[in-house]
């Protein structure tokens, strides 16, 4: 999750923290991360794909990050996925809900669909991979079972979307993304949500990994905005496999807290309310200064997957 919000609504380092995103997400897992899924890619840098591929994923659906604005929407869905091999299909579906209020009514949200043929070692094979970034919960407490329904409504568009693609049963489909769904605090919904899009199972987690990828305890940037600052920690984000395609012979989970190499200062407040440019902290144009290391408000998930022999 970039957490890269339009300019008009908050200044929090957008551009600052892109600029170590590739290089620190590259260097995960020993360097062996295979691809990406991103999710609230709403505006990027003008180098991040370049900077994406000089870190090795040359392959991305940067054409899922444009498209019609129609219908009121200010944002597009912010999905697409990164990979290190080569894309041979990609597809994306917008869910036709709206979120009920806040910014994601703004945003056309979706999921997206990459096939993807890794080779190594002589062999070679097809991975399946699909994100998604499902509406959220604006209201604490109220209407809690209103959004459950949207975020269904969502999951079983995702699983017909997916069912109706050329996907053997012997590859592996491999799904992520921002649920928007606490498996804490909402066990029974994300549950029913990860059992609807494509009967999918979250891997058990690696011993000592963080239990939060939404981590109020230790992330400067949640509530950054003044939204959901409610000094909890939250599990928001998955990456799981599909139990309707090939099972992988090891799978686990792991939340890191993504930081970059070196604090950097980033404007965090402008001087001119609603500013809908980017304000470099060293500029009149800045308010508030803020030193950081974290690289966005959520933390990413390592989802490992052992298909051998590759």
């Amino acid at each position: 999750n970039l957490f890269p919000r339009p300019f008009s609504g908050s200044h929090d380092g957008q551009f600052e923290r892109q600029t170590y995103i590739p290089d620190v997400v590259a260097g995960m897992a020993d360097g062996c991360v295979d691809a990406i899924i991103f999710t609230e890619a709403y505006i990027m840098r003008q180098d991040f794909l370049y900077r994406l591929n000089v870190a090795g994923y040359k392959h991305h659906t940067a054409h899922w990050l444009t498209g019609d604005m129609s219908l009121g929407k200010q944002t597009n869905g912010g999905c697409f996925i990164a990979s290190k091999w080569p894309i041979h299909r990609s597809e994306y579906l917008d869910y036709s809900d709206d979120a009920l209020g806040g910014q994601d009514a703004v945003a056309r949200k979706g999921v997206g669909y990459a096939k993807i043929t890794k080779s190594h070692g002589g062999h070679s094979k097809t991975y399946h991979v699909a994100g998604t970034h499902m509406q959220a919960s604006w209201e604490k407490l109220e209407h809690i079972t209103e959004w459950e329904k949207l975020r269904m409504r969502g999951a079983q568009e995702a699983s017909r979307f997916l069912r109706a693609l050329p996907i053997p049963p012997n590859e592996p489909l491999i799904i992520g993304g921002d649920l928007n769904s606490d498996k804490y605090a909402r066990p029974d919904e994300t549950k029913k949500l990860m059992k609807e899009i494509m009967d999918a199972v979250e891997p058990k987690a690696v011993p000592g990994s963080p239990l939060y990828s939404y981590d109020s305890f230790h992330n400067p940037l949640v509530g950054s905005t003044g939204m959901f600052l409610d000094g909890d920690g939250h599990l928001y984000d998955y990456v799981l496999y599909s139990q309707k395609y090939a099972i992988p012979t090891t799978s686990s989970s792991e939340v890191v807290r993504a930081q970059a190499p070196q604090s950097f200062p980033s404007c965090m407040r402008s001087t001119v309310r609603l500013y809908p440019s980017h304000v470099d902290a060293t500029g009149d144009l800045c308010q508030t200064v803020w030193t950081l290391k974290d690289l966005s408000d959520h933390y990413p998930i390592i989802g490992r997957f052992d298909y051998s022999p590759i």
